[in-house]
């Protein structure tokens, strides 16, 4: 299996700490790290980070990585949210038994995908994206971080770290005991 983390962004106004804290973590642990965005343009972070991705979403295939991670922000709602390409991925990665990670707004996705139904959840405090939790049966829980299942939810930018930390975590274990656990 490939050393390999597919971070996933918005096209525009994704939150530039949930892409680069957790980057940085995951590039000093030897990852490799692959951008993808809706399309392949520039992308602009809400504070004016510009990344050019490396490919777009559709051309994205779950089994070149050991991870599928979403960085959020107000872009996620109109480039990410239901987008068939991206519940694909993460559907995929999940199935494949690797670890899936969405923080912010984007923490609403694997709801969406249906991998968090019956299990707890986080998402950015937002009221739509607390319904798109409820909506797909997943539990909300107030917390900076929630491990259901090799999926890692988060609900912003102040949690980026302990967010990248988790999923370092989940990278480095062994095996999964499928029970969820919460970072404080």
């Amino acid at each position: 299996m490939a050393d390999k983390i597919l971070y996933l962004i918005a096209q525009d106004h994704f939150r530039d700490e949930e892409y680069l804290v957790p980057r940085a973590m995951f590039e000093s642990a030897g990852y490799g790290v692959t951008v993808a965005a809706p399309e392949l343009r520039e992308c602009l972070g809400i504070v004016k980070t510009r990344v050019l991705p490396d490919l777009a979403i559709g051309q994205a295939d779950p089994k070149d990585y050991r991870a599928v991670v979403i960085a959020g922000g107000g872009g996620s709602k109109k480039y990410l949210w239901n987008n068939p390409d991206v519940l694909r991925l993460i559907q995929g990665a999940h199935r494949s038994g690797k670890a899936v990670g969405a923080i912010c707004l984007s923490a609403a996705l694997p709801a969406q995908a249906g991998l968090l139904k019956g299990k707890r959840g986080t998402v950015w405090p937002e009221p739509s994206a607390i319904r798109e939790l409820e909506k797909n049966g997943v539990v909300y829980t107030e917390s900076p971080v929630v491990v259901s299942d090799r999926i890692v939810t988060s609900p912003g930018p102040d949690h980026s770290r302990i967010f990248g930390q988790a999923l370092l975590d989940l990278l480095t274990e062994n095996t999964s005991n499928g029970k969820d656990r919460r970072a404080t």
